[in-house]
């Protein structure tokens, strides 16, 4: 696997590049300089992954982020009107002296002329992330034409939850990779930060998402950040609610889980720094936590906690029931707790469907169904259907 590092300046283009490269909107693009805070995988196909990179300073920060990260493939962002400015001089010996294989590409040509080059043996385009002039032979020198794009299914999982709930760590835990910064300052991520693994034979996408954060100041990035979270919710298979055990579960962690559940999308809760409970009890929290939604109880410092999200997030995933089993359990269910009498008579269940994590159901008289009756049979029938660990919180509804 080749991992292209979009290395450069802050505010050279970084992302801007990378989205036009991926042709959609993924990486938060502002004039603010350091927008971009962690290393943001992308991966392109069985063969290419691209990853952007916060802006670079100078030679030492850029020589501190070669040895850690130890990439080998660079693309050096510059600008096209201004050229090579002596930092970047600098940058480009240390690679070369490094022996990183190294493409320089001059963004924002749109802007002006290119300037003077030097190390015309060194592959270089220019090209503009505005107006995509040039990306398309970018793409092909870095993309191999043969490379068969990911196409295999895969699960996709997000960890969301409020800010500084330890979600980074989990996600680094899972990745076996520092990818995400780790700060006890809160809303460190911003980006979505994707990576790969592969466990018990199947492929995981894995998102760490920004923090939701409650009386947040609502200026134009912040808002993005809060409508990336709401894309991850949409495009997830399964989503990892990620809570505090210091902090309990709040206000706000409640009104994630409804959020999401709102969504019909399939979800369980993390309970994150469990060795800083302050001596609660597991109890305390599944009370608090809506029924059938399943808790797992982690921190995230040991190794035990990324197999109990992945194989839990695959337990739900994988879960299906078929419509002639259901229709049954329904059945036996309404036995021993018949709806309200039509007059004298019951009201006959006519018919049961599962479709998008709704439980359908069609009674003679639908008008004569109360809601309290509703809520009181799905309870009974999600207890038939999950009687052990893994919990779903189905939705029952009259068609």
């Amino acid at each position: 696997m080749i991992e292209w590092f979009f290395i450069g300046r802050p505010n050279v283009g970084k992302s801007s590049l990378l989205n036009r490269l991926l042709g959609d909107r993924i990486q938060i693009v502002s004039n603010i300089p350091g927008t971009t805070i962690d290393n943001v995988f992308r991966r392109v196909n069985d063969s290419v992954t691209l990853v952007d990179t916060r802006g670079i300073e100078s030679v030492k920060q850029l020589e501190e982020f070669l040895n850690l990260t130890g990439c080998r493939y660079v693309c050096l962002i510059l600008e096209a009107p201004t050229g090579i400015s002596s930092l970047e001089l600098e940058f480009l010996k240390l690679l070369l002296r490094k022996k990183v294989k190294t493409v320089l590409v001059f963004n924002k040509s749109d802007l002006g002329s290119l300037g003077n080059l030097e190390y015309r043996s060194i592959p270089y385009f220019y090209v503009s992330a505005k107006t995509g002039e040039g990306i398309l032979q970018l793409k092909e020198y870095l993309l191999p034409r043969d490379a068969s794009f990911v196409s295999k299914k895969s699960l996709t999982i997000s960890l969301v939850g409020r800010t500084n709930v330890g979600k980074s760590s989990l996600f680094n835990l899972i990745c076996q990779r520092q990818l995400a910064t780790v700060s006890p300052k809160a809303h460190t991520t911003r980006d979505f930060l994707e990576y790969y693994v592969r466990y018990h034979g199947m492929n995981i996408r894995i998102f760490d998402c920004a923090g939701f954060k409650k009386g947040i100041k609502k200026t134009q990035l912040e808002a993005y950040v809060a409508n990336r979270v709401s894309k991850a919710i949409e495009f997830s298979d399964v989503i990892s609610v990620v809570i505090s055990a210091e902090d309990g579960v709040t206000t706000l962690d409640k009104k994630i889980m409804s959020l999401i559940s709102k969504r019909a999308k399939r979800f369980f809760v993390v309970v994150n720094k469990w060795d800083l409970a302050n001596g609660a009890q597991t109890k305390d929290f599944i009370k608090a936590i809506p029924a059938f939604v399943s808790v797992i109880f982690t921190t995230a410092l040991k190794q035990s906690s990324s197999t109990k999200i992945l194989s839990t997030a695959i337990k739900i995933w994988e879960w299906s029931v078929d419509n002639q089993e259901l229709t049954d359990l329904v059945n036996k269910v309404i036995q021993s707790f018949p709806p309200p009498l039509l007059g004298s008579k019951l009201n006959d269940l006519l018919g049961v469907r599962f479709e998008c994590d709704t439980i359908f159901l069609k009674f003679k008289n639908n008008k004569a169904v109360p809601q309290n009756y509703l809520r009181g049979l799905k309870n009974r029938v999600l207890n038939e259907l999950f009687p052990g660990n893994i919990k779903l919180d189905l939705r029952l509804k009259l068609e």
